[in-house]
């Protein structure tokens, strides 16, 4: 039977370039229309394009979508209940440490730089979301198709409600769209950040950013499933929303200043009140989720 094997081998190298072709469609299919993956037949495989955006396998029946929210629901418990534990402990202890100093250090010289702790933790934050942005930008190489990024981008820095995952949740706030996606949430989070980290604190400050990203992307996770939706959620809108109604909260006359709008001034509130209104219309007009 040594005379079969080459036609064996011919038809097993066939089978695998028919699959390998029909999952690149696949993907294209899913980008271009928006399907939900549970549609495409499996062909006995799981397919990577496939697998990657649901959390089941197969094309058998998809699970109730509510199952899809519990080990985000668990992440996201899990996450917020110990990262603001965790800033209390640290807190704490910081504050211990520092009680017998008599002149505590408020400022750090970085290369040449006068920085305050405020001002530190912000452009960590910054620094965090040019890393994986900068990712994006040299995975895409200037292309705008996303299945051509990186997997690990698209499995962990994109959050897909079908997912299930719970991870993404908080891996998507440090991800950006566009350059002025990008540009525009760093401008806003270098001129708000400083002031609650003031107000709140270094560790209350960190877990709470965190926490609001997480439970943003929850949030934007729960209105997409229900609507069927399989278009990813990212950004650091979450986190920004947390530091507006923190500042229209505490200064609700306080001064805001429109980038698209060079002159025009809004108090704090009047923002606020604006975010809200923008936000719940695009969900009930299905253009925002």
């Amino acid at each position: 039977q040594l005379w079969q094997l080459p036609h064996e081998l011919k038809a097993v190298i066939q089978r695998r370039v028919h699959v390998s072709f029909r999952a690149h469609a696949l993907s294209n299919q899913f980008f271009a229309k928006k399907i939900p993956c549970s549609k495409y037949p499996s062909h006995g495989i799981r397919q990577f394009y496939a697998r990657q955006y649901q959390g089941w396998d197969g094309s058998g029946p998809s699970p109730p979508k509510y199952t899809l929210l519990i080990r985000p629901f668990l992440f996201a418990g899990v996450f917020c209940v110990g990262s603001v534990s965790l800033a209390a402990i640290v807190r704490d202890e910081r504050q211990r440490r520092t009680k017998w100093t008599m002149f505590p250090k408020n400022t750090y010289d970085l290369w040449g730089w006068r920085l305050t702790i405020p001002e530190i933790i912000t452009a960590s934050i910054i620094s965090a979301n040019t890393l994986v942005f900068g990712w994006w930008s040299w995975s895409l190489r200037g292309g705008q198709m996303i299945e051509y990024a990186s997997p690990l981008l698209r499995r962990n820095f994109l959050h897909y409600a079908f997912s299930g995952r719970g991870l993404p949740l908080l891996l998507s706030v440090f991800s950006h769209a566009t350059f002025m996606h990008y540009a525009f949430n760093m401008v806003a989070l270098w001129s708000l950040a400083p002031t609650v980290i003031n107000l709140l604190g270094p560790e209350n400050f960190v877990a709470l950013y965190m926490s609001s990203g997480v439970v943003s992307s929850l949030s934007s996770a729960c209105v997409k499933l229900a609507q069927g939706s399989t278009v990813a959620s990212l950004g650091a809108s979450g986190p920004l929303m947390f530091l507006v109604s923190t500042t229209a909260l505490v200064w609700p006359n306080a001064s805001f200043g429109l980038m698209l709008l060079p002159g025009v001034v809004l108090s704090a509130s009047s923002v606020l009140a604006g975010l809200v209104c923008v936000d719940a219309a695009g969900l009930l007009l299905g253009w925002r989720a």
